[in-house]
């Protein structure tokens, strides 16, 4: 009774008896306990389990079920990307090294050396293709981890930095330098109290991908670019402060970290398109992805893989061009281009195209009409050949390089001051057209500071060398008239007056003064006049010969433009000259030798068989009126012809025309020039030789004589001569025995 209320079947009875003798229905009571017990046993279990995968769950794994996370945020899905790479200190070649330091360009050597680190490592970051690791900045890096697990970071903070995290490298890019050079030349032109200076600094760096596990080389590139810069300083208005070598080795840095970069990018990961819409592509690269707006690029479809026989390397893929595009818009991490021509889709393989391409069968749009390609079977293409892209006359022009505009008039057809005004307005009429002009103030300096030279091509080829250019316009007047007529209308006179400029003109290589294009011209500008009976002097000669000299602008400009297809093809059909050529000048003193003097067995100085050339070091060396050293030397200049002038205290200027051959530096072009003493230096060099006069060969020689010998070697090496011995390094001495080859025993040798 004090049980009601109370389920017999959840607690059990108190009776003796029941607990003594279980009945059946307590026996299934406990077996529904010991059920529900172990159902609540096994939620808790998987509760258990649940939370700890939850913990233990990657965080891309709860990321990756939202699609906004993984595109928002600094470096997102950087760790992605296939490819880890570190930039290595730049390495210095030796030889490199040395020669900066005895050319006291060690300065300049370093600060190229450390900006190139940074700009290497930079550009490829920058091409969001590789996981670029900073070992460089792994000092900052542990210390930041340091900090972390001082206890003044919340431990518990997801964005703490975690100790034994630093990313591996699978490949490692190691730049070294292997040339370096740093010159300066510098002009003055005495007549208009000016100096031009023009520095420039050329280097070599090659790139080595090494895998970090393997050491095996991955990818080589090697590059050589040069940077130029040219001062024309006022001496009365010269501004203070500054290096210009900075400019120019950040420069310099900059642009070969972008081109070696991009030489990696177009290995690793060609350009591809990714989508198309309509006429609008989207490109799988972006800013830092070695796009230009308005770059052209040509699509091509991949075939099958081409495989080395020898190595069993892939190569890479047969590919047909199917179009053109050129880039209109640059994003961040993409970019939009427009389809020029052609049938392109998704996944097409994308390839710059040069900025001056013109094979035999290009085709020149049409004035006012895009770029096309031209197809075998179109409209525009031509019956037969591969796909080829055009460009308008203005890239071809800007890819000549600096020109430098001259105008020259025979048998005096026009006067100075027309001459002028007919190069100020061919350069600004061209300069239209998108040729590079160089500053006619410049041009005007460099031809006014050699008065006397000759008129011909090694004058012209210095000119551009004075002044930078790559390319002369040469204007040539031949002559110039005035025409006139008279003409009655209504009882009143009118008279039209033209005058006419005529001659020829042609664009010249700087290299060897050839000319590619050229032709006549014909400017022609008119005025009219009216004059009653009693007539009207009014003179218009000087209007007449502005517009004479603008309208022999407008006609050379466009002449040079319709003929910019077959600038492009001759240049294209040309064989290349080599870049440089090496000249090693030497001086010499013309008509003085000295006899050989050797020592014997018997340590006695005996005369040998053999004159010598006496060097003249320490003249100095001018290229094209710029000094580049002092002899003797080995300079450095562009193939083809050239002024060499060598003046020193003391001896008579030498000046020659040269061409240059394009010789290597380890096996350089030689030029000995003759040097010629003034009078009095001559006169000095006899009295101090009198101890060499009347020597005979085999003689031996006394203690006097080697004493006055001695006193004419000590002359030499004050006054910076010095006996010329390579062409009799080995002097064989007869003995009883037999000949012996005696090396270094000359008494010139020792001074």
């Amino acid at each position: 009774m004090y049980q009601a209320g109370v389920d017999s079947g959840d607690l059990p009875t108190h009776d003796a008896a029941a607990e003594t003798t279980p009945s059946k229905g307590n026996n299934m009571r406990r077996a529904v306990l010991e059920r529900r017990r172990s159902d609540r046993f096994g939620h808790g279990i998987l509760l258990l389990a649940m939370l700890v995968l939850t913990t233990m769950m990657p965080l891309g794994t709860s990321e990756a079920q939202s699609p906004s996370a993984s595109d928002r945020g600094l470096g997102r899905q950087s760790g992605s990307r296939p490819d880890s790479i570190a930039v290595t200190p730049v390495e210095v070649a030796p030889a490199v090294a040395a020669a900066a330091a005895a050319n006291q360009n060690a300065e300049s050597l370093a600060r190229f050396d450390a900006l190139l680190e940074d700009r290497l490592g930079a550009a490829l970051a920058a091409t969001r293709k590789f996981t670029l690791v900073a070992r460089s900045r792994l000092g900052t890096v542990l210390g930041e981890q340091a900090f972390a697990a001082s206890g003044f970071v919340d431990a518990r903070d997801p964005a703490a930095a975690q100790s034994m995290k630093v990313a591996g490298v699978r490949w490692l890019a190691v730049p070294r330098i292997i040339d370096f050079e740093n010159i300066v030349r510098k002009r003055r032109f005495e007549g208009i109290d000016r100096v031009v200076s023009r520095r420039t600094i050329r280097a070599a760096v090659t790139v080595e991908v090494l895998d970090s596990t393997t050491g095996v080389v991955g990818e080589t590139a090697t590059l050589t670019l040069d940077s130029t810069d040219t001062a024309d300083e006022d001496v009365r208005a010269r501004p203070t402060g500054g290096d210009p070598t900075t400019a120019l080795i950040e420069s310099l840095s900059s642009d070969f970290a972008s081109q070696l970069a991009c030489r990696l990018l177009d290995v690793a990961y060609p350009a591809t398109i990714l989508a198309v819409n309509g006429e609008t592509v989207t490109i799988n690269r972006g800013d830092g992805g070695c796009l230009e707006v308005g770059q052209r690029w040509i699509a091509s479809e991949r075939g099958a893989a081409l495989i080395d026989p020898d190595t069993g390397e892939n190569l890479g893929y047969d590919e047909r061009d199917i179009g053109a595009i050129a880039v209109t818009r640059i994003e961040p991490r993409l970019a939009r281009g427009r389809i020029i021509t052609g049938a392109i889709g998704a996944g097409a393989v994308l390839r710059p195209v040069p900025k001056v391409w013109l094979p035999d069968d290009f085709q020149a749009p049409a004035s006012g009409a895009s770029d096309v390609l031209a197809t075998p079977g179109s409209a525009a293409g031509s019956d037969g050949g591969s796909t080829v892209l055009s460009s308008d006359p203005r890239s071809v022009l800007a890819a000549l390089g600096p020109v430098a505009v001259v105008a020259e008039s025979t048998a005096g057809a026009v006067s100075p001051e027309m001459l002028a005004a007919i190069e100020i307005e061919v350069g600004g009429a061209v300069a239209g057209t998108g040729v590079r002009v160089v500053n006619p103030g410049e041009v005007l300096a460099a031809r006014s500071s050699g008065p006397g030279e000759p008129d011909d091509d090694a004058s012209l080829v210095r000119l551009a060398e004075a002044v930078g250019a790559d390319w002369l316009l040469v204007t040539g007047v031949a002559s110039a008239g005035d025409d006139s007529s008279d003409t009655v209308v209504g009882g009143r006179k009118y008279r039209r007056i033209s005058r006419s400029i005529r001659g020829s003109w042609r664009l010249v290589a700087a290299t060897d003064a050839a000319s590619i294009a050229g032709g006549p011209f014909n400017g022609v500008a008119s005025s009219m006049e009216a004059s009653d009976n009693r007539g009207v002097a009014t003179s218009v000669n000087r209007d007449l010969e502005q517009q004479a000299a603008t309208a022999v602008g407008s006609t050379i400009a466009t002449a040079l433009a319709a003929d910019a297809p077959e600038i492009a093809r001759r240049r294209g059909d040309a064989a290349a000259p080599a870049a440089v050529g090496y000249v090693r000048v030497e001086a010499v003193l013309d008509g003085l030798v000295v006899p050989e003097i050797v020592q014997d067995e018997q340590d006695r100085w005996v005369v040998g068989n053999t004159s010598l050339p006496v060097l003249a070091g320490g003249a100095e060396v001018a290229l094209d009126g710029f000094v580049v050293g002092s002899t003797p030397s080995v300079i450095d200049a562009r193939p083809g012809p050239h002024r060499l002038t060598l003046t020193r205290q003391g001896v008579q200027s030498w000046s020659r025309s040269i061409r240059v051959t394009g010789r290597e530096k380890a096996d350089p072009q030689v030029i000995r020039a003759g040097l010629q003493l003034d009078a009095e230096t001559r006169d000095r060099y006899l009295s101090n030789a009198v101890a060499i006069e009347g020597l005979k060969e085999g003689a031996a020689l006394t203690a006097a004589q080697v004493e006055a010998i001695r006193g004419f070697a000590t002359f030499l090496k004050q006054s910076g001569y010095r006996i010329d011995r390579r062409s009799d390094d080995s002097i064989k001495i007869d003995s009883d025995q037999v000949p012996q080859v005696m090396q270094q025993n000359s008494f010139w040798s020792r001074w």
